[in-house]
């Protein structure tokens, strides 16, 4: 019985490894009307904030989500990362409105000055922004 319980731990730790690696040259993510919202985002960003996704990670599309100020926020929060290579982000219908729009300039603010000059194609269509937010 040991010895299974052995075998069966060196399975899931090839997995495992395997599945990190894979992961690790991720270069887009497209969760575009998946009914994630800024909390949803907390977990997923804490899980795509390490240095080895962000790495690789060069499109991020999360719009017809319901993000919010909570999900601007952590897509800000990436933003600041040095390791962060987001190239093109999608967040069009997804409920940021001013206080969100807010929030994500912080984060282009924040940016590493190495990554300040780094065009981001930027889609954040039928957000409900007014001039508060532009």
């Amino acid at each position: 019985k040991n010895n299974n319980n052995s075998n069966n731990n060196n399975d899931n730790n090839k997995n495992s490894s395997n599945l990190g690696a894979c992961c690790c040259a991720l270069q887009s993510l497209r969760l575009a009307g998946n009914g994630i919202t800024g909390h949803g985002l907390t977990q997923l960003a804490f899980a795509l904030c390490r240095p080895q996704f962000l790495q690789s990670l060069t499109e991020l599309d999360l719009s017809r989500n319901r993000l919010g100020l909570e999900g601007a926020s952590q897509i800000a929060a990436m933003l600041w990362q040095p390791t962060c290579k987001l190239a093109r982000l999608g967040l069009a219908v997804a409920r940021l409105r001013d206080t969100g729009v807010q929030a994500l300039a912080a984060g282009f603010a924040a940016r590493s000055p190495e990554r300040s000059w780094v065009p981001l194609a930027l889609n954040l269509r039928s957000n409900s922004i007014g001039d508060d937010g532009a």
